[in-house]
């Protein structure tokens, strides 16, 4: 079957223009990436009415579009070239693909293939694509494939996200803290979240890659038996912020230098503190600032949960 090639998902909004909370998560999370998105929709919708007669009838497939996001360098580098998308062709199966691409002289002889690029090693195992079937806010898998359904229901979720500077201090008490009084509030494991829908992480928009939480920090929090022991402070990447549906930031200033470069995502960066108030910053204090903070945090997230 024929289906549009994409680069990323702020494309896909263009041929679809009304996309559900969930939808936008798992192609998100999932592209680039062995997920073919399904859609029903009509040929005036979107840009796709812009595309020629032919090309929309060869697309839709009763109704239905089909969108895919090829983990390939060679298809990215492509795209820039052109002008418009690429309609592209469900992949060829291993054993096919590697007789197209043979190193003999007579494999392509009778071929109607005027170029063959070897893109490397295929991107996803032998299970092939996973089709996905989206519709308002349902969805359901049409084929299994390379994604386990486990883990698309895990990239269904909420993902939660806390920053700060670096991701030593106020982010990760907050994280923990939220882990278990969701946790609480679900009445399940802080290990069972991701199934009962909710992703929870904390990154810093200066951090460091690999720093442990400060100790007073991890000795305060244990003390209500919350492990933040084993956290690794982790950079606010582009990604993470794609990716996420709350961000929560400890300061003003942390939800200013998001926004500065990325004014797309005001509506999904907000302050973690619904007074308005910046979090204190307890690093290179001893015990009391850190307990300062902590109720500062503990004050703010209690909000948060009485709205889930």
């Amino acid at each position: 079957s024929l289906c549009l090639g994409l680069t990323g998902f702020h494309q896909a909004r263009d041929y679809i223009p009304h996309h559900s909370p969930i939808s936008k998560r798992i192609m998100t999370r999932c592209w680039p990436g062995p997920l073919q998105a399904v859609f029903p929709i009509h040929a005036s919708e979107g840009l796709l009415a812009a595309l020629p007669k032919p090309v929309q009838s060869a697309l839709l497939h009763g109704q239905q579009l089909s969108l895919l996001c090829p983990k390939s360098p060679f298809f990215r580098d492509l795209q820039k070239l052109l002008s418009g998308p690429l309609v592209l062709t469900s992949p060829l199966p291993n054993d096919k693909l590697s007789a197209l691409t043979s190193e003999s002289p007579d494999s392509t002889q009778n071929s109607t293939c005027d170029v063959i690029v070897a893109n490397g090693k295929p991107q996803f195992s032998q299970q092939g694509l996973t089709v996905v079937k989206f519709k308002r806010d349902e969805w359901n898998i049409l084929r299994a494939g390379s994604i386990p359904p486990t883990n698309l229901k895990r990239m269904s979720g909420t993902f939660y996200l806390f920053v700060c500077t670096g991701n030593t201090c106020r982010s990760p008490m907050a994280e923990g803290m939220f882990r278990k009084m969701l946790a609480d509030k679900l009445q399940c494991d802080q290990e069972d979240l991701a199934e009962q829908g909710y992703l929870v992480l904390s990154a810093g928009i200066a951090a460091a890659e690999g720093n442990p939480a400060a100790s007073e920090a991890i000795q305060l929090l244990e003390t209500e038996g919350i492990d933040i022991s084993s956290h690794t402070s982790r950079q606010l990447t582009e990604s993470l912020l794609d990716q996420a549906d709350v961000v929560m930031t400890l300061t003003r200033g942390h939800r200013n230098a998001i926004l500065t470069s990325r004014p797309d995502l005001e509506e999904s960066v907000r302050l973690l503190s619904p007074s308005g108030q910046d979090i204190s910053d307890p690093i290179g204090g001893g015990m009391s600032e850190y307990a300062t903070c902590k109720v500062e945090i503990e004050q703010a997230l209690n909000e948060l949960i009485d709205q889930i």
